[in-house]
């Protein structure tokens, strides 16, 4: 008769099948790192938490990146659902216009008959 053994080698309370994910910031810069750190000290402890080198380093941060995201071009998905929002927008606008004239021109009408 043979006699299994099971082994466990996971976490105690970890879900099968979803991996830990050890270092998120495997590739990030040494700035991203400590700017990563900075953010979860303020989410933790608020902005004063941090010191004035280490809010300046976030704030600069910040602002460079959100800088970056203006300046890169935007995907041409992107590019062509704005052409599409625009379009009918525009379409929507003319439509409005048209049967706001056309109700304005039948209460005219309307009254002038009177």
């Amino acid at each position: 008769m043979r006699v299994l053994e099971l082994y466990h080698f996971g976490i105690k309370g970890m879900r099968w099948g979803v991996r830990r994910n050890k270092n998120k910031m495997d590739g990030a810069s040494d700035d991203a790192k400590a700017a990563s750190e900075a953010k979860a000290k303020v989410k933790k402890g608020g902005v004063k938490s941090l010191s004035n080198q280490e809010l300046q380093a976030l704030v600069k941060r910040m602002n460079l990146e959100q800088q970056f995201n203006q300046l890169k071009p935007p995907p041409k998905g992107k590019a062509a659902a704005k052409l599409v929002s625009e379009v009918l927008l525009n379409v929507g606008k003319t439509q409005a216009t048209r049967l706001a004239n056309d109700a304005a021109a039948k209460q005219l009408a309307a009254l002038l008959k009177r």
